[in-house]
């Protein structure tokens, strides 16, 4: 594909027509190097004498001020200022810039235009900004630190109505000169060509880096992840470096494995295996087990091994088991699995002994030192996670998951003077086994999520009967945890019902609230539930008192009882009660621990796991020796599928290695499924010394399976992460993935998925890439960019901010092709608005040129998930959605690459699939890759976002997952800090979480490595 190289970053606000009649063909032509040595830089920028011209707003006269390639300040109440950044690279250390030299005159002007006149500020009598020159770290990318230098040459004095215009600046640039850049691998072509394009001082940088030494390697490896070391130490390393059976458990409770029962799972044959060097392992740590039939070497027919197994929670999981009750998690929410590893042929393993339960001292004799609790202390968590809630404005650009948004439904709600409320629900709940007595006081803790941001009354009913005495409030989209006080006879054994309502008031117009989860506490006697009973010693008792249980309620007589992880205690009496048939356990144990848990459980109530895998093959991922410049992820299932793109990858120069997901999981996830579990093991890879192949550590990722925003669901093959973003919450973020450490958000990894649920899908997108590289027709086609622009009347919401006109798409369009185009290309352009313009067009022409071959389609423009949604002024057809992409024939396999600028196209996660996921996956039509937003669309930043991605795709021989990586590193630097929903529905005036927002949304579906 034929690329032609040009540099371009400006913003604006995009008002303007025609720019002034420059030479000026990028930023760079402002710019010479005076000098460049170790520990000082100096650069010389000669900028133009701005356009200024005059609008009305709101009945006043102001002036704006225009330059090429400036991008325009946007902070409410101050007025709006021209910059433009620069792209540096640096040694860490506190760099400082200043400026040596300038030239200058005084331009008189107006009052320059607001963003926002209504909330303009007082300003004082000196020029703004106060610095014109400011250096700014904004991250590593494959740890070569970058910093944005901003230049402000038009500053600006509103009491005296002038810009100070400095024609000439001469900017000093010092650090420490014997600091160096320390960089992990030899080889960083792809970034070298990026930064190339993009940094000031890339030359004279690059040749002052500095390789780090092995030794630094293998400890920032180890550094990197904790897991890491807690394996190593627990000697879970060796587990994984020979064969093993993993066992997945999704419930609490007593798992007994038959000798015969393993043997038919795993196909093994144990004859020569001794069963004593049996040893199980959870969360990287031994489990003791009881074993029966060991003692005589040999694991054969009437053997079984045992185990207290738990479902995995969020308890568990170190990325979120230290975030407060109130906000945390009780259930995890990415799996319920919790993984087991049995291995064998080594040491001996943990064991539980045999103890003695049987009557020491009369149960009968007066002044006793003997404790007979008749219950004991209980806590019963009850919770549902069937609705993520959809909260904005909270824990911005972090994973969702940082605070438990998940509720058992979208909530109650009332509005003032509305329909369609839901002001009451109810829950039913299930108590197992209450004392109930006068003396029994029980309490009720309940976690409450507002989800609106006004005033919250909500008032608590237990079956039938308030107990919040009142209603209860709180503010904004925040938790509210409360603890009532309930009576014995509030709660009935069996079950009971919670009811939630938000009364109607005339103080508020909208509450929306949930319920997240709740507790109760409660004395609960000691009869077993389903004969299975998990106790503690009474809460009343004397200490050195020897306990005397009785367990009652067991239908099956063939009890065991145990101490978890110590013991089986045996030699109880077993006792029938006559009252009601059942059985009962009478067993004395001294035990000075309140918080010792027994187990209680019949023959018949002992579980099986929910499933036994054998893994014949060391886990080499710790390990083994890896040379992969290019690395596809993917469940087991399709690894045979990805074989054909491995192969075809391979043969056009790169290292490549596909790795199990589930591998990835053992070795980083203790065997459970989790997006951090990915995540680690990618920065594991960048710098452990046996990731560093003869290209690099790996850079292309290539993630294979499709998600679900259910990460429970059997449809999130392999999940992602997701991201709390501006204004609209939470979303689908592969970006996550590419950042190798927590400093920044600017990518070390080149990522792209293949959103396939089956592997005819993978190999359909497979299919197409190959096609497309080996055998698409030759033509103009290559040279082609079309440009598609929304809007119609309809979308009149925008009419009345003056700041975005209502043809505002297909402004930008052209705005891009005026500005930005390479002349080697050439632009076709299909824009719905308005009807009289040169180059109308709707869905016919849209399929049209999918047929025809274009190198890239953008669109500007509504949308929603599978639609781009503005219509075709004649038919009143959307441009595109899900059911036209069959209507496509692309000709000679010549699929387009789509940058899809609006909301929703890449929300590769929901139910349906999106836009962006059926142009990629159709055969033989749509598209080649897909990079488009999983999140709500900004009318600024999609454009900006176009902009900076635009001319990196347009570079000859630069990969799609590189220039994606350069037109977000561009972008981010842009800093745009207010913008208008693509809805048209608000805009938003904080500083820093729209552009960060809008690199971790767009996503890209397709072969990050396709050139």
């Amino acid at each position: 594909m034929k690329r032609q190289w040009s540099t371009v970053c400006f913003l604006i606000l995009l008002i303007f027509e025609n720019l002034p009649a420059q030479t000026i063909q990028s930023k760079n032509d402002y710019f010479k190097i005076i000098s460049e040595k170790d520990g000082e830089l100096i650069y010389e920028f000669n900028f133009i004498r701005p356009s200024v011209s005059s609008s009305l707003q709101n009945g006043a006269a102001y002036d704006r001020l225009e330059a090429p390639f400036f991008e325009t300040t946007q902070e409410a109440g101050v007025p709006q200022l021209l910059k433009i950044s620069y792209l540096l690279e640096l040694p860490e250390g506190r760099p400082l810039a200043q400026i040596i030299s300038s030239q200058k005159e005084m331009i008189q002007v107006g009052q320059l235009f607001y963003q926002n006149d209504s909330e303009k500020k007082a300003l004082p009598d000196e020029w703004l900004p106060k610095n014109p020159v400011r250096l700014e770290y904004v991250g590593k990318m494959r740890n070569i630190p970058l910093y944005q230098l901003t230049l402000y040459p038009y500053r600006y004095n509103a009491s005296k109505k002038q810009i100070e215009f400095n024609e000439q600046l001469q900017v000093k640039i010092t650090y420490q000169p014997t600091q160096r850049v320390q960089v992990f691998e030899s080889r960083i072509d792809e970034v070298d060509r990026l930064l190339k394009s993009s940094s000031l001082n890339y030359e004279f940088a690059r040749k002052k880096r500095q390789l780090k030494s092995k030794a630094v390697l293998n400890k920032t490896a180890l550094q990197q992840t904790a897991l890491t070391q807690s394996a190593q130490s627990s000697g879970f390393f060796n587990v994984l470096a020979a064969a093993h059976i993993k066992i997945i458990v999704d419930k609490d409770g007593l798992y007994k494995i038959p000798y015969a029962y393993l043997a038919e799972k795993t196909g093994m044959d144990f004859k020569n295996i001794d069963p004593r060097t049996f040893r199980l392992f959870n969360q990287g740590l031994e489990v003791p087990i009881y074993f029966q039939g060991d003692f005589d070497g040999k694991f054969n027919e009437g053997d079984f091994f045992e185990f207290f197994g738990e479902k995995y929670l969020a308890k568990f999981n170190r990325y979120i088991n230290t975030v407060p009750k109130i906000k945390g998690h009780y259930i995890d929410p990415w799996s319920d699995d919790n993984a087991y590893f049995l291995t064998w042929g080594g040491n001996f393993g943990l064991r539980m002994v045999e103890e003695n339960g049987g009557k020491v001292i009369p149960d009968d004799k007066t002044g006793a030192p003997l404790n007979q609790p008749v219950n004991f202390n209980f806590t019963a968590h009850y919770e549902e996670d069937k609705a993520r809630l959809s909260i904005k404005d909270i824990n911005l650009i972090q994973p969702t998951a940082v605070e438990d948004i998940w509720a058992f439904d979208e909530g109650v709600s009332y509005i003032q003077g509305g329909t369609g409320e839901t002001s009451s629900r109810e829950y039913t709940f299930v108590v197992e086994q209450p004392e109930g007595s006068q003396q029994s006081t029980f309490s009720l803790l309940i976690n409450l999520q507002g989800i609106s941001t006004g005033n919250h009354l909500v008032s608590i009913l237990l079956n039938d009967g308030e107990i919040s005495g009142g209603n209860l409030s709180w503010t904004g989209p925040e938790k509210f945890q409360t603890e009532i006080l309930i009576n014995y006879d509030q709660i009935k054994p069996g079950s009971n019902r919670l009811r939630i309502t938000t009364p109607s008031s005339s103080d508020r117009t909208l509450d929306i609230l949930a319920l997240n989860w709740f507790e109760l506490k409660y004395k609960r006697t000691y009869r077993a539930q389903n004969d299975y009973l998990l106790f503690y010693p009474g809460p009343d008792g004397i200490s050195g008192y020897t306990n005397q249980f009785v367990i009652r309620g067991f239908k099956d007589q063939n009890i065991s009882v145990y101490k978890k992880g110590v013991s089986k205690i045996v030699n109880w009496d077993l006792k029938r009660t006559v009252a009601d048939t059942s059985w009962r356990v009478e067993m004395q144990d001294l035990s000075p621990l309140s918080n010792t848990e027994y187990i209680a459980v019949s023959e018949t109530a002992k579980l099986l796991p929910k499933s036994i895998t054998l893994n014949n093959s060391a886990n080499t991922l710790l390990t083994g020796t890896h040379n992969a410049r290019y690395l596809i992820i993917t469940p087991k299932k399709f690894k045979n599928a990805a074989l054909p793109l491995q192969t075809h990858r391979a043969s056009k120069g790169l290292s490549v290695e596909t790795v199990a997901a589930e591998d990835i999981y053992d070795a980083f996830g203790f065997g459970v499924k989790s997006p951090y579990a990915i995540r680690d093991f990618l920065r594991y890879t960048y710098t452990q010394p046996n990731w560093q192949g003869a290209q690099g550590s790996p850079l292309y990722i290539l993630l294979i399976g499709d998600a679900s925003e259910n990460s429970k669901s059997a449809s999130d093959i392999l999940p992602t992460q997701h991201i709390q973003t501006e204004k609209y919450g939470s979303t689908a973020s592969d970006y996550w993935y590419s950042l190798a450490d927590d400093n920044d958000i600017v990518q070390d990894f080149f990522i792209g998925r293949f959103p396939a649920a089956d592997s005819v899908t993978i190999q359909t997108i497979t299919d197409k890439i190959i096609q497309y590289e080996q055998s698409a027709l030759p033509g103009t086609w290559k040279n082609t960019v079309q440009f598609i622009g929304g809007q119609n009347e309809s979308r009149g919401v925008l009419s009345g901010n003056s700041e975005i006109p209502v043809d505002v798409f297909r402004y930008q369009s052209s705005k891009l092709i005026n500005n930005t185009m390479p002349q080697a290309f050439s632009p076709k352009r299909i824009y719905a608005f308005p009807r009289n313009d040169q180059f109308i067009g709707g869905a016919n022409d849209v399929i049209g040129s999918f047929n025809d071959g274009r190198l890239i389609m953008t669109y500007l423009g509504h949308g929603g998930g599978g639609i781009w949604g503005d219509l075709d002024a004649v038919t009143g057809k959307p441009l595109l959605n899900n059911d036209q992409v069959d209507e496509i024939s692309n000709q000679g396999n010549r699929y387009p690459f789509v940058l899809s600028m609006t909301c929703f196209v890449g929300a590769f996660d929901g139910g349906n699939p999106a836009l962006g996921e059926v142009m990629l996956t159709k055969a033989n039509k749509g598209a080649i890759g897909v990079l488009a937003s999983s999140g709500t669309g900004w009318i600024i930043g999609d454009f900006q976002m176009l902009e900076q991605s635009l001319q990196p795709f347009l570079q000859e021989g630069v990969s799609v997952g590189a220039a994606i990586a350069q037109g977000k590193i561009n972008y981010l630097i842009l800093k745009g800090q207010t913008d208008v929903e693509v809805s048209g529905s608000g805009s938003s005036l904080t500083e820093s979480f729209i552009a960060p927002s809008m690199a971790f949304q767009f996503n890209y579906l397709g072969d990050p490595a396709l050139t």
